[in-house]
């Protein structure tokens, strides 16, 4: 029966509106028996009916949703009854009602399936939320099971918690926890799991973890090419999508898992400044991405397709980027200018950390790189943030974070993660050319990202940085130093607040 909470609501509104059965009924576009019937306890409340009176009431979308769902589990459950209200709750992003009633479908096992199914389909409509309680739900209601589908929910919340690409504490955990379940997925869907962990890893920074995944996910593609082989079958080439990682989304989808496994390895050793590494798996790269390209052009030769292999030219790019960063990075001066013209003539998010690389090389081995920062100044200033613009010189104009994309400062990853570090190398750079008022404006910028993204070893750099050349500092740089490190004061007592102190 629909909740006597809804029921009462109901007859209170008639009472005080003075409308009968039959007027309400018009108004709410119900029949005036079966509305007769809702209000006598005789028949249950549907969704859709629930929706109408709602708005025929003015009250808000899902106004009745949490009394709804307690009604729910008390009676026995019914998929055609839940489902409806699961879909809807998804929809207006009412989820509180959702978790009673999804546990009380799985006390019986034979709904765990339709479940995972309808998550599923949260998921594909981005509806993560929802999706993430019916995935957790599943997995606990299966965890003695050892099944496919339990690995397959340990992966789908792994991959939703990966969305939020600042949450890195808690990426870390669910990584960590999914690895865990790796091995009972089906081979597919294991090369897949083994690409979005290595991927995550490297957003990171786990170079160890990543060249381990790296490598275990070329063995397994060579033990799956023999198996398939045998079994006179094509081995799938890649994945469908990719979730939660931006940077590689030009050109992940169109690439073989092995190719992936090269890839990911010229990203660890790039950082960790092994560069004939590097440069040994751009080659292979390059080798495998034009066998590639050959295969898939004999497979659509006479087919409407035949212009596909093209597709791979942004990955074929960035072999090309790649392999001019590693040996500007290993000290070959000749290739300096020939990797800035490559950079500068691009229009996308890379172009900040190719300046980046180019500074940092130029600070490594004293390339001179006057005439290349003049071209790249536009990519510097949108990097930099508004400080002191004012005549008083005594505001700092943060950015708010941006609760629709949920993302800080700036949508570029790299601004987020290096900001600090960018001005830090090109006040360094100005440092060793004596320029000492665009170095000390350069730190002061280094320590707003430092202070605005939390990156506290960033900020150590900084202030040293600043401390040891502040003789060349000007008043108004002292009073910007000065504001930018009590607010890194308030912030720190921010967090060491408790509700027990009082705050």
């Amino acid at each position: 029966m629909a909740d006597r909470t809804i029921q009462a609501a109901i007859e209170h509104y008639l009472k005080t509106q003075q409308l009968s059965i039959t007027q309400f009924a018009e108004r709410s576009g119900l029949n005036s028996g079966t509305l007769s019937n809702i209000l006598n306890g005789h028949r249950f409340l549907s969704v859709g009916q629930m929706d109408r009176i709602t708005e025929a009431m003015g009250l808000p979308e899902g106004y009745f949703y949490d009394q709804y769902a307690k009604a729910c589990i008390e009676s026995a459950p019914n998929w055609r009854r839940y489902s409806p209200f699961l879909r809807r709750s998804a929809e207006l992003g009412k989820t509180e009602g959702m978790v009673s009633i999804v546990r009380r479908m799985l006390e019986n096992p034979s709904y765990g399936p339709l479940l995972f199914e309808l998550a599923e389909h949260f998921l594909d409509e981005g509806k993560l939320e929802a999706a993430g309680i019916l995935y957790q739900n599943v997995a606990e209601s299966e965890k003695y099971q050892h099944s496919e589908r339990l690995a397959l929910c340990e992966y789908r919340l792994f991959q939703i918690v990966r969305q939020d690409l600042e949450a890195k504490d808690e990426i870390l955990r669910a990584a960590t926890r999914f690895e865990g379940y790796l091995e009972r997925l089906d081979e597919a869907d294991q090369a897949e799991a083994l690409l979005d962990l290595a991927d995550t890893y490297v957003h990171l920074r786990k170079w160890e973890r990543v060249e381990q995944l790296a490598e275990e996910l070329e063995r397994k593609m060579q033990a799956e090419q023999v198996l398939w082989n045998k079994e006179g079958k094509a081995l799938p080439q890649g994945p469908a999508k990719s979730m939660g990682q931006e940077d590689e989304a030009a050109f992940r989808p169109l690439l073989s898992f092995t190719l992936h496994s090269y890839r990911l390895r010229v990203v660890v050793y790039e950082r960790r400044g092994e560069y004939e590494k590097a440069l040994y798996y751009l080659s292979l790269c390059t080798d495998s991405s034009r066998r590639y390209a050959a295969e898939e052009s004999m497979v659509d030769e006479g087919s409407a397709a035949v212009g596909k292999p093209a597709s791979m030219k942004p990955f074929e790019d960035w072999v090309q980027a790649e392999r001019l960063a590693c040996r500007m990075l290993a000290g070959e001066t000749e290739v300096l200018h020939a990797y800035a013209d490559w950079i500068l003539d691009r229009e996308d998010a890379g172009r900040l950390e190719a300046v980046f690389r180019m500074v940092k090389a130029a600070n490594t081995y004293g390339y001179d790189l006057d005439d290349i920062l003049k071209r790249c100044q536009p990519i510097i200033n949108g990097l930099a943030l508004p400080i002191g613009q004012e005549p008083s010189c005594s505001k700092v104009d943060w950015p708010q974070k941006d609760s629709a994309k949920g993302s800080v400062l700036s949508a570029n990853r790299f601004a987020q993660e290096w900001g600090v570090h960018f001005f830090i190398e090109l006040a360094m750079y100005n440092l060793k050319k004596q320029r000492f008022p665009s170095a000390v404006a350069h730190l002061l910028q280094s320590l707003a990202w430092g202070v605005a993204t939390g990156n506290h070893a960033g900020i150590i750099r900084c202030v040293a940085l600043f401390e040891k050349y502040r003789e060349h500092a000007g008043a108004e740089d002292i009073t910007l130093f000065r504001e930018l490190i009590e607010r890194l004061y308030q912030q720190t007592e921010n967090k060491r607040r408790t509700p027990a102190d009082g705050a």
